[in-house]
Order: structure tokens, then sequence, then C-alpha cells
């Protein structure tokens, strides 16, 4: 049986994944795989989703993962930096990406999940959002979610160090690559944007 806090997450998680699915004609995503019939649960437990809470959600969840990131840069990347590098001119390379490293793992680890919950949380508090009713597979369902977060955390941690000592190894340009990375996000935004606008009419 799930806690109130863990069923919103399910929730709203559903919801976002829902968008996504519609948006991409149903594609696998790399890391969020779901089975058809988790597929179907993530639907029914989100149909009567006002469009408020979806809009209260995907609101709060933006805003308050930016600040929890910020915080992680304020309270773990400068302070290892203080201590590693007293002298910033002495600071070389392999502490900062590791530092840098750190970060994005409590970022997702953590701030992600925690973002979502405070998202759902006043989604249904500011947006009417109301639970679902319980079935046998949401626990392992909602596991399954916590274990992806986890390993997307890692995973991004990992691909980070060896990325950033690739090009510092071989003098890489990085402007070309910062400029796709704005592409895709700004693409992204937009693929969100008209995900909710679709998604909007079917919902009160």
């Amino acid at each position: 049986m799930l806690s109130t806090s863990q069923e919103r997450l399910l929730r709203y998680w559903g919801l976002n994944m829902g968008i996504a699915m519609e948006m991409s004609g149903g594609a696998t995503w790399p890391m969020f795989r779901y089975s058809k019939a988790e597929q179907a649960r993530f639907i029914s437990i989100t149909d009567d989703l006002p469009g408020k809470a979806m809009w209260v959600f995907f609101a709060a969840t933006v805003v308050v993962f930016l600040v929890m990131a910020a915080l992680a840069v304020v309270l773990i990347l400068l302070p290892i930096l203080a201590l590693v590098a007293p002298n910033p001119a002495d600071l070389t390379p392999l502490p900062f990406v590791l530092a840098m490293a750190l970060v994005i793992i409590v970022s997702l680890a953590l701030s992600f999940p925690l973002s979502l919950a405070i998202g759902a949380r006043l989604g249904d508090a500011w947006g009417g959002g109301t639970c679902a009713a319980a079935e046998p597979g949401d626990h392992d369902l909602y596991a399954k979610i916590r274990r992806q977060f986890l390993r997307f955390a890692l995973i991004a941690g990992a691909v980070f160090v060896p990325g950033c000592l690739l090009f510092i190894l071989f003098d890489i340009d990085a402007g070309p690559v910062v400029e796709m990375l704005k592409l895709v996000c700004a693409v992204s935004t937009l693929g969100g944007l008209v995900g909710f606008w679709r998604t909007r009419p079917k919902r009160n």
C-alpha cells in the first residue's frame, strides 16, 4: 500500500510520461521503459486529473528543481572547490569535474524526486487533484520509478566525468556541443508546451 505522497508521485509521474509517450507516438524512452500494462496504468490514474493540477505540477516542479540545483552548487560545489583549491588559480580540472559530477548526482537522485513530490503536492492542493484508487501493482511500479531515478542520476554522473576529461585531454572546443545542448533544450521545451496544449482540452 502506497503512502499519500508516494501515490501522488506515481500519479503525476504517470502524467509526465503519458504526455511524453503521446508526443513521441508511444516510443520507448531510454532508462524510462514501461510495459503496456504500466503505460495503461499511467493513463488510468491521470485521466481524471484536472488541467489546473497539471499546470501547477509542472510549474512548481520546474521552479523547485532550479532552486534546489542552485543550492547544490552553493552548498556542495563551492565548499568542495574552496577546500581543494583555496586559491582558484591552483584548481586543476579533475577535482572540478568530480565535484560537478557529485552535484549532478545529488541534483538528479535527490533534488529531482523531491521537486516532483512538492510539485505533486501543490498540484493536488492548488489544482484540485485527487488520489486515484489503488491497484495491486502500484507499489512495484512506484519502486521501479525510484530505481529509474537513481540509475539515471548515477549514469549521468558517470558519463559526465570521462566526457569532460576527454574534452580537456584532447582540447576539444565545447562551443558546438553547448549550442547543440541549448537547441535540444529549446526543442524539448517546445515539445512539452505542445504536449500540454494537446492534453489540456481533455481535462477540466
